[in-house]
């Protein structure tokens, strides 16, 4: 049966949901969308995602052939080769050249496919650590909302007992009006009420710091007016931690766990980097191919030739005559710039092979570095997956621990509540003083205090065991 308290802290929560209807009204789910969206660590998460499918494109295109093209345009001075005659040359003459090019490798001991996979792995694992700070996050938030649903249902509490503390003082003045009650039993009363007022102004401060985390978790302006939805925190629906087992849990999180799987593939990376240094040793043989021309102003082309007639004078039998011989003289022409570019085009093929044969320490070098590598990144995975099973272990006691003692609380609140309750009624049938009312007030205070402790302790912790068994954490709030 709803006890009194829990009656005023609902029928509290009503009415505060009334007066802050203007206000944005947050639910968990909000919380954490808005803080992922809003949060630089994702975004940089994401900046190095972007870069790690760059260089997954760039290594694939790697197995692609390579085309370029350059040109060059100068003036030569002096004994020059001219480059469209191949000849030499002392007049100033103007050249421009054009060449285009192409390779492409035949075999680099798997450099090209290693590189790949390396990239391909890296973006992996860039991806998984991504994942991870959302993860961060969504834990980061929720310890944030869950402790502001603390302080607000802590200021009702306290609200409720302060009124609990004025009632009891009207009482006591009808009582002394009448002359059942010394004036001097009012003293306690009073110092009961101005100790309900002070938690009731700490829990109000309580409550603006948390909503402050919260606001700064979301980076929401501070002067902005928001609050968070009340939902259900009662543990009765909850997952039990004494039903579950530890080796499945921990099986449940080591599969979900993104930064476990973000070492994983820089284990696999480290691997395909020792495969890419070893290759360093082996041949390279790549193919290469290409055209290139040239212009010179100095280029010339035969024109049609021009018929002439040679006279030579001669003696024919003792009389002189003159002998009229025709020739042709050769036209030359200056040659046009696309003409020459057509007549001085050449092609060249050929393959290459570089066979490492000594280099300085740094071949060698890079294996050893690739192989301490691998060690560090074996290390670096079996120590995240140890962490994290001690952080499974500890989230699991912690779980039973706040189990039990929420069960503790919940008995001792119900005995302090028939302890005040039979208090009260004698305290109104005049067989109890205010002092005895005061202290087994302030016995029922502490129980209820603690029995809001304990239940959102036990609540958190069986969040963090959902969170590891795949259970979205705002299920049920």
């Amino acid at each position: 049966m709803m006890s009194y308290f829990r009656w005023m802290i609902v029928a509290g929560f009503s009415c505060v949901s009334m007066t802050v209807s203007a206000q944005e009204i947050y639910t968990l789910r909000n919380c954490i969308d808005r803080a992922i969206e809003q949060s630089f660590l994702v975004e940089q998460g994401k900046l190095g995602a972007e870069t790690a499918a760059i260089d997954y494109t760039q290594a694939r295109h790697a197995r692609y052939p390579n085309f370029s093209g350059s040109t060059n345009v100068g003036w030569n001075f002096g004994r020059t080769i001219d480059p469209t005659t191949n000849t030499f040359n002392t007049e100033t003459f103007f050249n421009n050249g054009f060449n285009l090019s192409t390779g492409a490798v035949l075999y680099n001991g798997g450099r090209i496919n290693n590189n790949v996979a390396l990239t391909k792995t890296n973006l992996k694992a860039s991806l998984e650590d991504l994942e991870q700070a959302r993860r961060d996050i969504v834990l980061n938030v929720s310890t944030v909302y869950l402790n502001l649903l603390f302080a607000k249902e802590n200021r009702e509490i306290a609200a409720v007992q302060l009124q609990q503390s004025r009632d009891q003082l009207d009482l006591l003045e009808k009582q002394i009006r009448v002359g059942n009650r010394p004036e001097n039993d009012r003293f306690d009363l009073e110092a009961q009420i101005a100790e309900n007022n002070q938690r009731l102004v700490q829990a109000d401060n309580n409550i603006r710091l948390q909503i402050l985390s919260l606001k700064q978790l979301l980076r929401i302006n501070l002067d902005t007016e928001i609050d968070i939805a009340q939902p259900d925190t009662s543990v009765e629906a909850m997952t039990d931690p004494d039903l579950i087992n530890f080796e499945e849990l921990f099986a449940s999180a080591l599969e979900r766990e993104p930064a476990v799987k973000a070492n994983l593939l820089r284990m696999k990376s480290a691997e395909l980097s020792r495969k890419i240094a070893h290759a360093e040793a082996l041949p390279n043989v790549s193919v290469f191919g290409g055209a290139r021309t040239n212009y010179s102003n100095r280029g010339v082309r035969i024109g049609e030739p021009t018929l002439s007639l040679l006279t030579i004078p001669a003696t024919f039998g003792g009389q002189q005559g003159i002998l009229t011989i025709p020739q042709q003289i050769p036209n030359i022409q200056e040659s046009p710039y696309f003409e020459q570019f057509n007549d001085n085009i050449s092609y060249f093929v050929g393959l290459n092979l570089n066979i490492p044969i000594y280099s300085n320490y740094a071949i060698k070098g890079g294996q050893q570095r690739a192989k301490i590598n691998m060690q560090r990144s074996q290390l670096g995975y079996d120590q995240s997956v140890e962490n994290l099973k001690i952080t499974v272990g500890q989230a699991l006691t912690d779980a039973r621990v706040a189990k039990s003692q929420y069960q503790a609380a919940r008995q001792s609140l119900e005995a302090q509540q028939n302890l005040y309750n039979n208090t009260l009624r004698r305290f109104e049938n005049g067989t109890s003083n205010t002092f005895e009312l005061a202290r087994i007030k302030a016995l029922l205070d502490s129980a209820v205090y603690n029995e809001v402790i304990t239940r959102y302790d036990y609540v958190f912790r069986v969040k963090i065991l959902d969170f590891y068994l795949g259970i979205p954490i705002e299920a049920g709030l």
